[in-house]
């Protein structure tokens, strides 16, 4: 049987989720003005945004929302569901580009000592000739 109470009172939920806010903002300024790769830091600020809107929507679902209006309920829930698949899908973006970014810079490693070995191999080569 439904019952009328939240999850957790209010005067709980709205400070956390406050401060919760206030980092997931910092750290989108932190993102805006490092000095990163552009598409790492497009993926950063829209993770960050998206998290920005999922804190208030969950917040609501745990001290606004009650089981006995049960469509409120499981909307908010399955909005809050929606939104943190989302998150995750864009962590997986992350971590596709990062994963892009290594095999770069692994590339880019492996030119320059075939590079150096082949110079050295050469000086070698001049020196006993």
């Amino acid at each position: 049987m439904p019952t009328s109470n939240t999850i957790l009172p209010l005067w709980i939920v709205a400070p956390i989720g406050l401060l919760t806010l206030l980092v997931l903002a910092g750290h989108l300024l932190a993102v805006r003005a490092a000095q990163i790769d552009q598409r790492r830091k497009r993926i950063r600020m829209a993770t960050s945004a998206l998290l920005m809107l999922t804190v208030p929507v969950f917040s609501y679902g745990l001290s606004g929302s009650t089981p006995a209006r049960s469509r409120e309920f499981v909307l908010v829930w399955l909005m809050v569901a929606v939104l943190l698949l989302f998150v995750i899908l864009l962590a997986l973006a992350d971590m596709m580009h990062s994963l892009q970014l290594h095999r770069a810079q692994l590339r880019e490693v492996r030119r320059s000592l075939a590079m150096k070995r082949d110079e050295k191999q050469g000086a070698d080569h001049g020196a006993r000739g």
